[in-house]
């Protein structure tokens, strides 16, 4: 089934935020930019909600239904009420809890491919300096890929299911091996990623087509090319992402402002 998500490339246009109002119309603008690009930026006023009655009010209004958190932070307190904050703070979390850079991934490093369906971000305060939030079409670079020809049989090999292992690094050590994309009920989906979970170099061991194919696709990434787009969320922003369509990331930021909130959601917006 064909979807516009497929050959759509990013341009300035795509990081004007939508006013966050909860009319009708609001909801018809996050819902096109959500399935047609794969993220919708949304900005509220004059926010005085708690920011736990606010999320709620948020996931409610595009029937998510309740926050999901990953078993491997039952143990933790790096969750609250399913949410988590995302701030320097005197934990070791080299994503939730550091300034450092986050190249991209989909959320959900242990989770099957296509679990977490949308993750959501709002920000309360934003680094004065660096932490772009950054947006990958993964998809949408995969399918003109294939569409291209040429190099398909490389590109297939991604659709294996022992293509890619992710590792937790903080909490567990635990891994999961599964597909990067995967074509479920007619749709393709994936969980490209290449941060520091990303344990590519075992696949490319195994199979010399998987790192051909990782390879054209890392070039569209490094070349800055319009499956990619960066922006910084100021405060009272929020982007709501398709985590089984496109990945994200962020750049270092260099002071301890930036305080965001996630919540990840096993559903997509309706």
């Amino acid at each position: 089934m064909y979807e516009p998500i497929l050959d759509y490339q990013y341009d300035e246009n795509d990081l004007k935020p939508i006013m966050l109002d909860f009319s009708p119309q609001c909801k018809k603008e996050i819902l096109n930019a959500y399935f047609n690009k794969g993220f919708a930026i949304y900005e509220i006023i004059n926010n005085n909600k708690e920011i736990k009655l606010f999320l709620e009010e948020l996931a409610s209004f595009f029937n998510l239904g309740q926050p999901y958190k990953p078993p491997i932070y039952d143990n933790t307190n790096l969750y609250k009420d399913g949410i988590n904050k995302l701030n320097i703070s005197e934990g070791a979390h080299v994503a939730f809890q550091t300034n450092k850079a986050q190249d991209l991934h989909c959320d959900g490093t242990l989770e099957e491919i296509g679990l977490i369906k949308t993750s959501l971000l709002h920000c309360v305060r934003p680094a004065a300096n660096g932490g772009e939030n950054i947006i990958f079409n993964s998809i949408g670079a995969f399918h003109n890929l294939y569409k291209i020809g040429g190099n398909r049989k490389a590109l297939e090999s991604l659709l294996k299911p022992n293509a890619l292992k992710r590792c937790a690094i903080n909490v567990t050590g635990a891994e999961y091996v599964g597909p990067v994309f995967k074509m479920t009920n007619e749709k393709l989906i994936s969980r490209f990623s290449k941060d520091n979970t990303s344990c590519w170099k075992e696949s490319f061991v195994k199979d010399d087509s998987i790192k051909k194919a990782y390879d054209l696709i890392n070039k569209l990434i490094l070349d800055e090319s319009t499956y990619s787009i960066k922006f910084k969320l100021e405060k009272n922003q929020g982007i709501i992402i398709a985590n089984d369509r496109v990945a994200h990331g962020r750049t270092a930021f260099y002071d301890n402002k930036r305080k965001l909130y996630r919540g990840l959601y096993k559903e997509i917006l309706r």
